[in-house]
């Protein structure tokens, strides 16, 4: 039997809606496909904030937050459903340790819907969480229709994001901001189990308002790739590598030598010479091409 699983809101809102995703079974919290920062559980800071409040720092991937002393934050990192790895999750509820994550309803299947959530996150509180969207195989990290985003905030993806209102997610107000940066697909889920406070609410614009980048993920190869990448000429064909290794006939390769990053492009088409271009890429993002590039 394989198990059933519902996406988390970042994927699975279309039309309003929940869709399943069917994959083979494995409990949550397992192994986290792939490797990298994304593996590595975050360490938070209790630094009191201006107003009192305190900040979460992820010195991993890049990013803090603010958020209210009497919040609970779980820094474990949790395959919450299939191909979502969440590595930052914030609860107003006083929850220790806790992520919304697939429930293990037989002893092959584990699912997640809206409530299934709604069991999870108390009456009346909020949950955030911050996480990155695998997939299957792989998933393109660059290339035509991916758009980076560039600022340090939220302040884009939130006027782009809409609230699913109660009623049509259940007893859940639910909230997915996306996006890419650095190579990877992000999201930053909210729920909200009605009735909630306007205060509890305001509270929650304040934490998203208060997310920000860390400078740049020096030594990063998602990042390095995807900086050296924009310096291919036209000869390389640069919108055919759009993730990490890839195909034999177009191949990208990463190299970490202490806070660089040496990138590698191979294009090896059939019936012709392999050719390729390399490029060292600083903790600063200078990308600087190799000498016998093309060779």
């Amino acid at each position: 039997m394989t198990a059933r699983a519902f996406l988390r809101l970042g994927i699975m809102v279309a039309a309003i809606g929940l869709w399943a995703l069917s994959s083979g079974g494995r409990a949550a919290g397992g192994d986290a496909p792939g490797a990298g920062p994304a593996t590595r559980a975050a360490t938070p800071a209790t630094t009191q904030s201006t107003d009192k409040w305190l900040t979460l720092t992820d010195a991993q991937r890049h990013f803090h937050l603010d958020y209210p002393p009497s919040w609970k934050v779980n820094t474990e990192v949790v395959e919450a459903v299939h191909y979502t790895i969440v590595f930052a999750a914030l609860n107003s509820a006083g929850k220790e340790k806790f992520t919304v994550q697939m429930v293990h309803i037989s002893p092959n299947e584990w699912e997640l819907n809206a409530d299934l959530i709604a069991q999870q996150v108390p009456v009346g509180t909020a949950y955030i969480d911050v996480s990155w969207q695998e997939g299957p195989g792989g998933v393109r990290q660059f290339g035509p229709g991916i758009e980076e985003m560039e600022a340090a905030d939220l302040s884009g993806p939130l006027k782009e994001s809409n609230e699913v209102r109660e009623g049509q997610f259940g007893a859940l107000n639910a909230r997915s901001i996306r996006f890419s940066k650095w190579g990877r697909h992000w999201n930053v889920t909210v729920y909200l189990h009605a009735p909630v406070t306007a205060a509890l609410r305001d509270d929650v614009d304040k934490v998203l308002a208060s997310f920000r980048f860390d400078g740049l993920p020096a030594g990063d190869k998602m990042w390095a790739i995807g900086l050296a990448r924009k310096s291919l000429p036209a000869e390389a064909d640069p919108d055919m590598y759009t993730n990490m290794g890839g195909s034999p006939l177009y191949y990208c390769t990463a190299e970490v030598k202490g806070d660089e990053v040496i990138v590698t492009f191979t294009k090896h088409l059939e019936n012709t010479p392999a050719k390729s271009w390399t490029y060292r890429v600083t903790a600063k993002g200078e990308v600087i091409a190799v000498k016998d590039n093309g060779g």
